[in-house]
């Protein structure tokens, strides 16, 4: 399970496609976000379970992740 922070951000994304991608290729069971996701569209052809509060298309990179 690969787990997401949005480090008090809830409508940032903290992954898109790249990221699911890297779940389905290391076999993870699943992905869990404490924010919204993108790339639903590309979601929906990995086979694990994922868990977030949505789905968004604003990248939140640079507001959440490392300084």
């Amino acid at each position: 399970m690969l787990v997401l922070a949005g480090n008090g951000h809830p409508d940032a994304s903290p992954g898109g496609g790249t990221k699911m991608l890297r779940v389905g290729v290391q076999g993870l069971a699943g992905l869990l976000a404490d924010g919204r996701l993108r790339d639903f569209t590309e979601l929906k052809d990995h086979d694990f379970t994922t868990f977030c509060r949505g789905e968004t298309t604003a990248a939140g990179g640079g507001l959440i992740g490392p300084l």
